[in-house]
C-alpha cells in the first residue's frame, strides 16, 4: 500500500506585523488580475515598503499524516511528496542512487515520478539523502538532486521587500542550513536563476503537479488603461537593484531572450526609478536606472516552450512470481556479490523472472515502478524468496 507523505522538518518564517500607516494610494490602470495591486509612494511620505500584491495569503496543502521515514543524522531539511511530471528543462527524468554519499557505484536508477519520496539536504553541496517507496521497491540511499524539482507551498519573500517567489513555483534545491534551503528557479525570463535565494524548509513539497490556488499572473498581458507611467527595458537585459546606487539583485533578459515585461513606475528619484512587475514565478518591487529603460517597447517578446512532460512506464508480462519476504537485492550483471543496503523489494511484489543463475533469479517487476537497476545490471534475489 502506497504511503502519502508530508513535509515535517523546517523553519517557519516569522510574520512581521502590518505597519499602522494610512492606506496607500493605489495606482490605477493595470488590471489587478494580471499585475496585482501595487502601491505608489506619495510625495514626502516615508517609504512604506509595501508588499508586491495584496492577494490573500494562501498555500498548497500538505499530504496525509502518514508515517514518514526519518532522515539520517546531519540532514538540515527533509522534504516529502510525490514526483509527478515536471523536471529540469528537457533534462533527465531520473537519478542514479548510491548506497553512501562517498560512493560512485550506482545501485539503482529512480524515476522522479509517481512514488513516495523523501529528500534530505545537508549544509554543504554533497549528495542529498533520498528515500523512495514505489509500492514494489524501497530505496534508502543518496543522489545528486540537480534534476529534482520542488514546489513552493506558499509565496515566499526571498529578498526582503523586493523579490517574492510565487506559490506553486518550481524550484531547484541545492543545500540547507539554519538559514533555510538555498534554491533557484527555472523561469522563462533569463537571469532570475541568478538571484541568491533561501526559503524556509516547510515551504517546499516534492510534488510538481499541484496547481497554485492563486490566479495565474502572466508576464506580458497589456494594461487595461494607461497608468501614470509604464516603461520597458531599453536593451536585451535590465539590471535591477535593491536601492538607488545599491546592491544589484540580478540582470534579467539575454540576447536570445530579451526582457520585455512592462514595468510599472512607482517612484522616481533622480536618475532612478522604482518599478514593479511580475513574471510567471516571481514578483518584483525594485529599482532600475532611468538610462536602462524606455517609454516604448522596442524588443520582440521571445516565448519559451518546454519539451518536458510526464514519463510513462509500460506494464510487464503475466504469470508472475511473488516475493515471499521483503528482501535486499543484489545489483550487478551476475548474482555474485553482496546484497545492497540501499534497495529492497517488498514482500508480495509480483515479478517476472528474467534469468536464473546459481540459485538466484534476475527479476523484473510487473507493476509500473520508479526504481530500476543501472544500465547493464539486474536486480537479483534468491530463488527461495520467490513463489509462483
Amino acid at each position: 500500500m502506497r504511503l502519502r507523505l508530508a513535509l515535517v522538518l523546517g523553519w517557519v518564517a516569522a510574520c512581521a506585523p502590518a505597519p499602522e500607516a494610512r492606506a496607500p494610494e493605489v495606482v490605477s490602470g493595470l488590471s489587478p488580475s494580471t499585475y496585482g495591486v501595487f502601491t505608489k509612494r506619495v510625495k514626502n511620505e516615508p517609504e512604506p515598503n509595501p508588499p508586491p500584491t495584496q492577494l490573500p495569503a494562501s498555500e498548497l496543502p500538505l499530504f496525509s499524516e502518514a508515517v514518514r521515514p526519518q532522515p539520517p543524522k546531519g540532514v538540515a531539511c527533509a522534504i516529502y511528496g510525490r514526483g509527478s511530471g515536471r523536471f529540469a528543462s528537457c533534462g533527465a527524468t531520473s537519478v542514479e542512487v548510491t548506497a553512501t554519499q562517498s560512493s560512485d557505484v550506482t545501485t539503482a536508477v529512480v524515476e522522479l515520478r509517481e512514488a513516495e519520496f523523501a529528500w534530505g539536504f545537508y549544509p554543504d553541496r554533497k549528495k542529498a539523502w533520498i528515500f523512495v517507496d514505489d509500492g514494489t521497491f524501497t530505496v534508502d540511499a543518496y543522489a545528486d538532486p540537480k534534476d529534482a524539482r520542488f514546489a513552493l507551498r506558499r509565496e515566499v519573500g526571498v529578498i526582503a521587500d523586493h523579490v517574492w517567489f510565487k506559490e506553486g513555483t518550481t524550484v531547484r534545491a541545492m543545500n540547507a542550513d539554519q538559514r533555510g534551503v538555498a534554491v533557484s528557479i527555472d523561469d522563462d525570463v533569463a537571469g532570475i536563476a541568478e538571484i541568491d535565494a533561501r526559503v524556509p524548509c516547510d515551504t517546499l513539497l516534492f510534488d510538481h503537479d499541484r496547481a497554485p490556488s492563486a490566479p495565474f499572473l502572466g508576464t506580458s498581458a497589456a494594461p487595461s488603461a494607461p497608468p501614470d507611467r509604464v516603461v520597458y527595458a531599453a536593451k536585451e537585459h535590465l539590471p535591477l537593484y535593491i536601492a538607488p546606487s545599491g546592491e544589484r539583485i540580478a540582470a534579467l533578459g539575454a540576447k536570445e531572450a530579451p526582457f520585455s515585461t512592462a514595468l510599472r513606475v512607482l517612484e522616481e528619484r533622480g536618475k532612478w526609478l522604482r518599478v514593479a512587475f511580475e513574471t510567471d514565478s516571481a514578483r518584483f518591487d525594485v529599482w532600475a536606472q532611468e538610462s536602462d529603460v524606455s517609454d516604448e517597447l522596442a524588443l520582440d517578446m521571445f516565448g519559451a516552450s518546454s519539451c518536458c512532460g510526464a514519463m510513462g512506464l509500460d506494464g510487464m508480462g503475466a504469470r508472475p512470481s511473488v516475493v515471499l519476504e521483503t528482501t535486499r537485492v543484489i545489483v550487478g550483471r551476475s548474482p555474485f556479490g553482496s546484497p545492497t543496503s540501499s534497495v529492497s523489494i517488498r514482500k508480495g511484489a509480483e515479478v517476472d523472472v528474467v534469468s536464473v543463475e546459481s540459485g538466484f533469479a534476475a527479476i523484473r517487476p510487473q507493476a509500473a515502478v520508479a526504481v530500476s537497476p543501472p544500465e547493464g545490471a539486474s536486480f537479483w534475489v534468491p530463488e527461495s524468496m520467490l513463489v509462483r
